[in-house]
């Protein structure tokens, strides 16, 4: 029988996801989140995990860039690699992920600006994004993205969306910017204290704007 489903959450799992890996070709489901993973994802995985629909890597201490090789992993609806230590700018590979409905890069160490065509029309079903508690600058924009949403509602009643980014100036009484300058559309605002690394998040106060 083939293996499609591996659920290995909250162990003591340690070092790097190994490359050998990659010929789990049949996986559809996988969760290695609250473990003690490190290091960065060799290329070579994503590129054989074509059939994954749900990969939770949260909760662990991965590191470096995301590999543009997630293109592969076109059938995925489920993406969640919070609260590790990613870096590096996002990649325009993730606008081949077409399938996703969630998409978590928050409490990570991204940087750079966000490509300004990577959630235009590409994500049907994409209801939630959280890319709070990075380094990421500039603007944002989850307008398309909501306004799919809402035509959901309309015809299903679904549930609105979730867009949060660390748009919300500092509480510390300067007049230092948010690093994100301008986030259209989002549901939620954050901001992390640098003192005790809390994260505070509001409603957008621009959220109609």
């Amino acid at each position: 029988p083939r293996l499609d489903s591996l659920q290995l959450d909250a162990n003591a799992f340690k070092d790097r996801v190994p490359s050998r890996w990659r010929r789990l070709n049949k996986l559809t489901t996988l969760d290695l989140s609250w473990n003690e993973l490190t290091g960065s994802i060799l290329p070579a995985v994503f590129t054989g995990w074509t059939s994954m629909q749900s990969l939770r890597l949260n909760d662990n201490d991965l590191t470096g860039p995301l590999p543009t090789s997630i293109q592969n992993m076109q059938n995925l609806r489920v993406l969640n690699l919070s609260e590790n230590e990613f870096a590096g700018t996002l990649p325009l590979s993730l606008y081949f992920l077409g399938k996703l409905e969630l998409l978590d890069l928050s409490k990570n160490a991204f940087e750079g600006s966000i490509p300004t065509s990577l959630f235009r029309s590409n994500f049907p079903a994409l209801g939630e994004v959280r890319l709070d508690d990075n380094d990421l600058t500039g603007v944002i924009n989850f307008c398309n993205l909501e306004q799919i949403i809402e035509f959901q509602e309309e015809v299903a009643g679904s549930a609105r969306g979730v867009f949060t980014s660390d748009c919300l100036a500092p509480g510390d009484g300067t007049a230092a910017a948010a690093e994100i300058t301008q986030c259209l559309c989002c549901t939620q605002c954050c901001r992390q204290d640098s003192a005790t690394g809390e994260s505070t998040c509001g409603v957008n106060p621009n959220a109609d704007g």
